[in-house]
């Protein structure tokens, strides 16, 4: 049994139990020999979404995948993810969210959800065995929160180990495909501005942690001083960041949006 213990009434879950994943729960459901991928692939077409989403085992490739088209409104879209952003904003400087506010943030990405899944799809990720989910998207959608999506039990990305693979028209040519082996080289950036002592320790205590797992992973920390130049010229030889800091985001201008560095931004 797992229990939470709530200090304060801000610091709440939103589901009425608490749901985790965990081996001795579906292992009468799963073969953990195998390691299974649910993979959604969403591109935009004018005014409509093509949108499939199919579970296989790792290493596995279709040669054929059904795909459905549903018609989207981009101005929904845009005024749903600025909904999102809003919400999230309302985060006090702990990083709290009081209870309405949560609520809402679950309403919002409800909403998404059942406007961007189409029922097979729904029936697809009620019916998976996969801890893990790719979305292959392509450039026009990065800036929907699809993590933040809500089935009515949990966020996407409570249900799921959840990555992202991005098809864009600019061009990439010249740039090689890192080779992974272990142990794997982990860059953590903690607290750029020197504001966020919790931003501070949660990378301390992920290095510490990691440090543990040598043979798999090799961590790189830094902190309070780091320049925009030393991201721009180091972030290529990792296989992870992980930043903890402050972020802004340019609701018009997505693209525009960064990682908040020592001497300015960072853009993503």
């Amino acid at each position: 049994k797992l229990y939470r213990v709530v200090w304060q009434e801000d610091d709440i879950v939103l589901s009425v139990e608490p749901r985790i994943r965990s081996v001795t729960d579906g292992a009468e459901k799963k073969d953990w020999g195998i390691l299974k991928v649910l993979e959604l692939e969403i591109t935009r077409e004018d005014s409509h979404l093509k949108i499939s989403a199919h579970e296989h085992s790792a290493g596995e490739a279709m040669t054929i995948r059904q795909y459905e088209e549903i018609p989207v409104s981009l101005d929904t879209i845009k005024d749903r993810c600025h909904e999102i952003v809003d919400t999230l904003n309302k985060c006090n400087r702990a990083g709290y969210l009081s209870r309405n506010v949560l609520v809402k943030l679950r309403e919002r990405g409800q909403i998404f959800h059942n406007e961007l899944f189409t029922e097979r799809v729904k029936e697809t990720f009620q019916t998976s065995q996969a801890d893990h989910l790719v979305i292959n998207l392509d450039d026009q959608l990065v800036q929907v929160p699809w993590e933040l999506l809500h089935d009515g039990q949990q966020f996407l990305c409570q249900s799921f180990n959840l990555g992202r693979l991005v098809k864009t028209r600019q061009s990439i040519a010249g740039r090689k495909t890192r080779l992974l082996g272990q142990p794997l080289k982990t860059l953590i950036l903690a607290d750029p501005e020197c504001d966020l002592k919790g931003a501070r320790e949660e990378g301390e205590q992920i290095r510490d942690f990691l440090d543990s797992q040598k043979d798999a992973v090799n961590v790189s920390f830094r902190s309070q001083n780091i320049p925009t130049q030393y991201l721009r010229e180091k972030m290529r030889y990792f296989d992870f960041v992980h930043f903890a800091g402050h972020a802004d985001y340019n609701q018009s201008q997505p693209g525009k949006s960064g990682w908040r560095l020592s001497d300015g931004i960072r853009h993503a």
